[in-house]
């Protein structure tokens, strides 16, 4: 599960739990990313959302 928190306009830190250490901490990673201006302001929302799932998955087989 990816948690989502906006930084400015274009800028977004997405922390991801990759569930949890043998001592019962949560492994979580944490990345910041800048949205490309290409991007238009309506389809923000859609490419966070992708790069979240995307952080989900490369870091669920690490």
């Amino acid at each position: 599960m990816a948690y989502i928190k906006k930084k400015s306009e274009r800028k977004y830190k997405i922390t991801v739990c990759n569930g949890y250490k043998v001592n019962g901490q949560k492994r979580m990673k944490a990345q910041t990313i800048t949205v490309p201006s290409s991007v238009p302001k309506r389809g923000i929302q859609q490419y966070v959302m992708a790069e979240a799932e995307r952080i989900e998955k490369s870091s669920s087989m690490a």
